[in-house]
């Protein structure tokens, strides 16, 4: 007799408790292959998707500047003009390079500018760092950063916008958004403290700062403090001392430099934007004196200190953090001592969410950005590995070495140099402030070619023979000392002014034996032959000269960008030919 749960058309067989295990076994296999393949495929999403906005980051940034370039008002050829109404070009090459890029990795590690954290930095690393050691990085991916581009540009399309005057119904003039077509456009980069107080160590951040050239406005009274005015106003203008206001500049204004962006009432020629500063004790430092606000007396809780070099000037600056005060403000910072004192404006950080509670993260030589309630109006770029500006140099070497060609300023280009072998065609030595006589090697092994993107004086203290060119480098050494600018690390570009020749100033002062003709006032332009040679006024009685006085083919801007998510690395570079 059978069962009815066995009988034929009855009820079937419930599932065992080991079919039951096996059974759910085989669905969380199931299910966890599934979910690894979902996160798989999310995380290659947010890969790709962190790789598009990083483009579109860079693409942004690219345009922007293929634009300002191809907009220059400006011939790229010296003695300009200032009836003539063109403007200006300036390229300001900082002291860092691909090859040395950076404080943050130079070994110092006892060095009061501060060091990478190679154990946890996010910083990118060649292939020689040192694991051994628990590094993660050796800070290899950084490039040059320090470059100014500054020029001053017309746009085809859409006029440039921002805080200026504007009439009201009355014929009043107001603060008001302010339109031209025309602007004073400066580009540069600031690089995060080793600290960490404006984001990860080493990174850098690309700014873009647009002055408005509106000299329809009538001149504007506010103090004479740049800092403070150009964080009010995106105007271009220079302080008149006799008017005792802010006087909107005109393209003819901006070919003088005095009359250009932060430049100081106090400056002198050759009226410089960035300045490390002379005559300091070496290697030491120097406390600062830090103004809370323009009607203050310098407060004695200073939370800056100068760092100089071997060579007396500034190389850097530390900001005690737990130290000084909260700033409402934008502080002024004076480094006392030296004999000239080197530019020192403060990178404000935000403390919490006071919008009135300020502190100084960081202390630059050059431009600084806009802060407080403007923060981040200027900022094109973040997360950035390499800002770096070149010229175009026809008679740059390129070498081959393993079946790469390498150029001045590439990594491992001066190591190539110097081990190249043979030293045949040497001929007197020359000095890498006169390149004639050419003395330089007329064989050389490796050499493929001529003409280069560079950085300005790519030569200057490399001490190397190099092959002979068929024409003289044209940006390789030191610049003309007529300009005055040597005494600023810093080498220069820039269109100048051929006012400087006859607007009645002493500008070389030169008590040098054998050339007391220079003592008078622009002998350049005085109809007479001062030195007795090549005529009236010919160009070597010129009081001043441009540092380097020839034109400039062609200009290279390299962005490298870094994302962190994904560990992505993106470079891109605008090329214009003037």
């Amino acid at each position: 007799m059978r069962s009815a749960s066995s009988t034929a058309g009855g009820l079937r067989h419930a599932l065992t408790l080991v079919e039951m295990l096996v059974g759910m076994a085989i669905t969380l296999v199931m299910m966890a292959a599934v979910v690894n393949l979902f996160a798989n495929i999310s995380g290659g999403v947010r890969v790709r998707r962190a790789a598009i906005e990083m483009d579109s980051t860079l693409r942004q940034a690219r345009k922007q500047l293929k634009r300002d370039l191809a907009g220059a008002t400006c011939p790229a050829v010296p003695w300009q003009n200032p009836e003539s109404g063109n403007g200006y070009i300036e390229i300001i090459e900082g002291q860092w390079s691909d090859s040395n890029p950076s404080s943050l990795v130079d070994g110092d590690i006892n060095g009061a500018n501060g060091e990478l954290d190679y154990a946890t930095s996010l910083i990118p690393t060649s292939q020689r760092v040192d694991t051994s050691t628990g590094s993660v990085t050796d800070g290899g991916g950084l490039g040059d950063y320090d470059d100014i581009l500054a020029l001053t540009v017309r746009s085809s399309g859409e006029p440039f916008v921002g805080p200026g005057q504007i009439q009201n119904a009355g014929g009043v003039w107001v603060d008001g958004a302010t339109e031209s077509t025309e602007a004073e456009v400066i580009w540069y980069c600031i690089e995060n403290p080793a600290d960490g107080s404006l984001g990860e160590a080493g990174l850098r951040t690309v700014y873009r700062r647009t002055l408005l050239i509106a000299p329809w406005i009538p001149p504007i009274t506010f103090p004479n403090n740049p800092a403070e005015f150009f964080q009010k106003y995106d105007i271009s203008a220079h302080f008149d001392i006799t008017l005792n206001q802010w006087v909107p500049n005109t393209l003819s204004d901006l070919t003088k430099r005095e009359n250009r962006f932060f430049r100081s009432t106090a400056s002198i020629f050759p009226h410089v934007l960035l300045d490390k500063g002379t005559g300091f004790s070496v290697n030491t430092t120097v406390s600062a004196n830090v103004q809370r606000n323009p009607a203050d007396s310098y407060s004695a809780d200073a939370t800056v200190t100068a760092i100089t070099d071997s060579f007396g000037q500034v190389s850097g600056y530390s900001v005690q953090a737990d130290q000084g005060g909260v700033y409402d403000r934008l502080p002024l910072i004076n480094i006392p001592g030296g004999a000239t004192a080197p530019t020192a404006r403060p990178v404000m950080q935000r403390l919490g969410s006071n919008p009135d509670s300020w502190k100084i993260a960081h202390v630059t030589n050059g431009p600084s950005p806009l802060t407080y309630d403007r923060e981040g109006e200027d900022v094109i770029l973040n997360d950035v590995l390499a800002w770096d500006v070149r010229a175009f140099d026809p008679s740059a070497p390129l070498i081959s070495r393993n079946g790469i060609v390498l150029a001045p300023g590439d990594f491992g280009w001066q190591a190539v140099v110097k081990s190249a072998s043979d030293t045949s065609g040497f001929d007197t030595p020359a000095t890498n402030s006169d390149p004639a006589p050419y003395a330089w090697r007329t064989v050389y092994d490796g050499l493929v070619g001529y003409g280069a993107f560079v950085d300005l004086g790519w030569y200057v203290n490399f001490g190397e023979r190099l092959p002979v060119a068929p024409s003289s480098p044209i940006f390789w050494g030191n610049m003309d000392p007529r300009s005055q600018l040597a005494s600023f690390t810093p080498r220069v570009y820039d269109t100048w002014s051929t006012h400087y020749e006859a607007d009645g100033l002493d500008q070389d002062n030169n008590s040098i034996a054998g050339l007391e003709w220079r003592n008078s006032v622009d002998q350049g332009t005085n109809g007479f032959d001062d030195n007795n040679q090549d005529g009236v006024d010919d160009a070597s009685e010129r009081e001043t000269s441009p540092p380097y006085d020839v034109p400039l083919p062609a200009l290279k801007i390299i962005m490298r960008s870094y994302e962190r998510d994904s560990r992505q690395i993106r470079e891109t570079s605008v090329t214009q030919s003037f």
